[in-house]
């Protein structure tokens, strides 16, 4: 069963949950954005960005903004940008699906900043070019667990 939840909504609860998830294993989100403007091809694509606290990721990039970024075609990437917000490598897949569980975001996250991106490997992920149930029902179960206010990690309903 889909939740009758609005399709720029439905990928906030799961966003939120990675972004609690982060901070529990010690990388501190100061800043989640939620991008409600993107487009592909007319398409609406929802997408998320993370901010995290720069005390955590000064050792491998003094300087910089390091974004969690997430997106409904590609997941959870790395992403690291200069002070005026170029880019200045290129994203770092950290898992190998679109939403993954927040504890793996977070688990992959700390492994790549403690061997600084370069050192990590790309990942062959999924890209989903229309709507897709399997995914609706993935993010809406973590709105259903965050409306029932459960902290593990939601069933999508059958």
């Amino acid at each position: 069963m889909v939740l009758d939840i609005p399709m720029n909504d439905s990928h906030r609860a799961y966003v939120n949950a990675v972004a609690a998830a982060l901070t529990a294993a010690g990388v501190p989100i100061i800043d989640v954005d939620f991008l409600d403007d993107m487009w592909d091809d007319g398409d609406p694509l929802r997408g998320a960005l993370t901010l995290i606290d720069a005390a955590r990721t000064a050792a491998a990039y003094p300087d910089r903004q390091v974004w969690a970024e997430w997106d409904e075609r590609s997941g959870w990437d790395l992403s690291v940008f200069d002070r005026d917000a170029n880019r200045i490598e290129p994203k770092h897949s950290l898992c190998a699906e679109v939403v993954p569980a927040p504890a793996d975001v977070a688990a992959a996250t700390v492994a790549v900043l403690a061997a600084h991106p370069s050192a990590s490997t790309t990942l062959e992920r999924p890209i989903l070019s229309e709507w897709n149930e399997a995914l609706e029902e993935g993010l809406d179960a973590y709105t259903r667990a965050a409306q029932e206010g459960t902290a593990a990690r939601p069933t999508p309903a059958t």
